[in-house]
């Protein structure tokens, strides 16, 4: 098989390119794999940046072609696997049909990314980094879309090597179960469709939903001729139901009704469903509906949107009431409940995962499910970084080889400070969650929920740390804000320094550097008591706190600054500290760093809970 990788700029092709040789290899497998950009730097004696710099866009359009077309020639007859990978600027339209292409995403692709290292070109100087990734982001995505034979979600932060991804490039996951909906897409030829089916089916996925809102008579026909009949899930959906899933129904087919569309003329359906919530209704007068229903042998299926905690907590109850039949898959717009959905898959009997967008954000990714197949399902206990935002936090892949010797999931779960106040604490803990990373805004509040904590959390007033400790019954917190602020200043001589930003941390920064004059980031205005000195005030160094939009430019107080060195406590590649470093020239470090301190003191807090355990297995 001869692959492409496909996807945005900066998603981590290349590094992942490496891992596929590393997979291969390990399982004693031949593989060809070309970076093409690399390919082009060897063929022409410069880089990427270089020739968009010298000759332009056009000129290494043409090269780039030139490469592939070299490189499609050189395998043609290769009888190892091929990957290469692709810049995201090629032009999908010329990639020969022969290729299968898989497109790499990421959750983050949509926020875009500052690029800071030199060997990435600018392709539109006229505007700032991030614009230029966003003028560029919805043509690519609808390519990729378009040409993308199969599509692997890798998660924030996974940059070694990883089981469930090996197992993917390998094709050696087996038995993993759950249901995944037929999107429209894998049906744009016949070939793709039957591969594509001899994959999964190898896989060991229980279900394959086909689904009469999103596929075409012709593509409902497909697959019943691809697929066994018994691992057909035919879901009715549309006013005008399907004629060929009304005669799979009628030849013995397991099928999901909806109670949208009234009583089931076909008999008892194997599941019946509800999946629509008036604005007005309450999830209470949902779920009773639910449950007024005659008793039946199939399951009952409430996929609602849930808006908060408070109703997530009252669908689960709904659920655990009698758990060997209802099933509650909680719906959202962002994909907010993925989490749960994710740890509670074992532990119910339909659930769904998805590879591209499948039919739901809130379904769990291919990656994620395999992972979690891996680990202990009951008693469930969890681990989670809680915060808003946190949907694209490195935590859970940050902190999964830690978890793992214990066959505890980790998972983002985003939390406002609203939900905390209302109880959503207590329902994760009734769920299992044992062990927590707390992000803005909600260290104050993880403060006052500890009962126990560290000194240095009480320096603070401020917990970024949780750990449930079970002999006395209460939440014990701690800080490792300072020891991760400190790191990522490392050795550098700061010379004078400004910190932008800093909402809850900025007590931990001013404990760390009390001579720092202090700045909003949204106003430009000095926070000191001693503010009129910023008319004069030229900082060596910038400590960037911020995660908001990049507003200093006009403000008369720093449009004169010309920071050397810029320190991001942010390790997100949209943050607005990377613009604010190119734009005045300095370096950058990213806070990458600090976080990966604050996750190492993090895990050597939570060992202590865990120690014992580890010890008994050995």
């Amino acid at each position: 098989m001869r692959s492409v990788l496909i996807g945005h700029r900066g998603v981590g092709k290349s590094s992942l390119l490496k891992r596929i040789e590393y997979y291969y290899r390990e399982a004693g497998r031949e593989l060809v794999a070309f970076d093409l950009d690399a390919e082009i730097s060897r063929r022409s004696g410069e880089s990427a940046s270089e020739i968009f710099q010298s000759k332009g866009e056009i000129e290494f359009r043409r090269l780039e072609q030139e490469a592939f077309v070299a490189i499609d020639r050189e395998t043609s007859n290769s009888q190892q696997d091929v990957f290469v990978s692709l810049g995201a600027g090629f032009d999908l339209s010329r990639l020969p049909s022969s290729w299968r292409a898989l497109w790499i995403r990421r959750p983050s692709d949509h926020r875009g990314r500052v690029f800071i290292d030199s060997e990435r070109p600018r392709l539109n100087r006229e505007v700032s980094p991030l614009a230029e990734y966003h003028e560029r982001f919805v043509s690519r995505q609808k390519s990729y879309h378009e040409r993308a034979d199969e599509t692997l979600f890798i998660d924030e932060g996974l940059q070694n090597v990883d089981s469930a991804e090996g197992n993917f490039f390998l094709n050696q996951f087996s038995a993993i179960g759950g249901a995944l909906t037929l999107m429209p897409e894998i049906f744009r030829s016949d070939n793709l469709f039957t591969q594509w089916c001899e994959r999964r089916l190898s896989w060991g996925v229980k279900w394959f939903e086909v689904r009469d809102d999103l596929l075409s008579e012709k593509q409902i026909q497909l697959a019943f001729n691809h697929l066994p009949k018994d691992r057909l899930l035919l879901s009715f959906r549309a006013r005008n139901p399907s004629s060929t899933l009304v005669a799979g129904v009628q030849a013995g087919g397991a099928f999901d009704w909806p109670l949208e569309l009234g009583s089931c003329p076909y008999g008892e359906p194997t599941v019946l469903s509800l999946h629509e919530r008036p604005e007005e209704q309450s999830m209470v007068d949902a779920l009773a509906r639910l449950s007024a229903l005659p008793l039946t042998k199939g399951l009952i299926k409430a996929a609602l949107p849930v808006h908060d905690f408070n109703e997530l907590a009252l669908g689960h109850a709904w659920m655990a009431a009698a758990p060997e039949q209802r099933v509650f898959l909680p719906l959202s717009t962002d994909g907010r409940w993925s989490w749960y959905r994710l740890l509670m898959s074992p532990l119910v009997a339909l659930s769904f995962f998805r590879e591209s967008d499948g039919s739901g954000a809130d379904q769990p990714t291919l990656l994620q499910w395999t992972r979690r197949k891996m680990l202990s399902s009951t008693p469930l206990r969890f681990a989670a970084v809680i915060g808003d935002p946190v949907m694209h936090s490195r935590t859970p892949i940050e902190q999964q080889e830690f978890f793992g010797h214990w066959k505890i999931p980790v998972v983002a779960i985003r939390m406002t400070e609203r939900e905390w106040s209302e109880g959503a604490m207590e329902f994760l803990r009734s769920l299992g969650l044992g062990w927590a990373a707390v992000t803005a805004p909600l260290k104050r509040a993880a403060f006052a929920l500890s009962a126990r904590r560290e000194r240095v959390a009480e320096d603070l007033s401020s917990v970024n740390t949780l750990l449930w400790d079970s002999e006395h019954g209460c939440w014990r917190g701690t800080n490792t804000d300072q020891m991760g602020f400190r790191a990522l200043l490392g050795g550098e001589d700061l010379g004078v320094t400004a910190i932008c930003g800093g909402g809850g941390t900025l007590a931990m920064m001013k404990s760390v550097l009390p001579q720092a004059e202090c700045f909003s980031a949204r106003t430009g205005e000095n926070r000191n008591e001693h503010g009129a000195r910023a008319q004069r005030f030229r900082p060596d160094t910038v400590i960037w706190a911020s995660g908001g939009k990049l507003e200093l430019s006009p403000n008369k107080v720093q449009s004169d600054w010309r920071p050397r060195l810029v320190i991001d406590l942010n390790y997100f590649e949209d943050s607005p500290g990377r613009e604010f470093a190119l734009r005045h020239g300095a370096r950058y470090i990213s806070g990458l760093k600090m976080f990966q301190t604050q996750a190492q003191g993090q895990r050597e807090f939570w060992l202590s809970s865990l120690q014992g355990e580890l010890e008994g297995t050995r």
